[in-house]
Order: C-alpha cells, then structure tokens, then sequence
C-alpha cells in the first residue's frame, strides 16, 4: 500500500481468493486514506500428459 508519497509498508499477506484482499484494501484505505495498491498474483497451471 502507498501513502502520497511512499510505500507504507502494509501487506495483507497471501490470501485464496481476491475478494479477501480487495476487503482488505478498503479497510486499509479506510483507516488511512491510502489509495495506491500494488498486487501481487501467482498461480500453478497443472498439466497432465497427453
């Protein structure tokens, strides 16, 4: 999360869904008036042979 000027520090740690983080942000926005979120995703493709 970002200030006006720099990163507060704030992370919501790792969640499964995005609904969590996005509850997240707009509590911390919220609370601090913060509104620059840097996201970050990761995911796992499975592949099975043919």
């Amino acid at each position: 999360m970002s200030g006006d000027e720099e990163d507060c520090g704030a992370e919501s740690g790792v969640c499964g869904h995005p609904a969590q983080v996005e509850e997240w942000q707009r509590r911390h926005t919220q609370e601090t008036r913060h509104m620059c979120c840097r996201r970050v995703f990761a995911d796992y493709a499975v592949l099975t042979p043919a």
